[in-house]
């Protein structure tokens, strides 16, 4: 699995400027309780596989991560899986 290059795509204003001319300023601390993390979604998916690669429908969250088991999992080529979130 490649990795993408990030480039700079903007950049305006001086945040450090700013905030030395600033009237006001917020400084805040937010606390929250620890919450399960639980699926809406239905756990379950749906593959077909065949040879040029595999189609996979899947309610998901991290689709890179699910892509990439799809295709070590099938054997498949990464640019042969496609991947429908629903």
């Amino acid at each position: 699995m490649g990795r993408c290059a990030i480039t700079h795509v903007q950049n305006i204003g001086n945040i450090d400027k700013a905030m030395a001319s600033a009237v006001t300023k917020v400084d805040a601390t937010y606390q929250v309780p620890f919450l399960a993390h639980a699926t809406m979604e239905p756990m379950n998916c749906t593959v077909h596989v065949r040879k040029d690669g595999c189609e996979v429908w899947v309610g998901n969250q991290v689709l890179a991560r699910a892509q990439a088991a799809a295709a070590k999992t099938a054997a498949c080529r990464w640019t042969r899986l496609w991947s429908t979130i629903i």
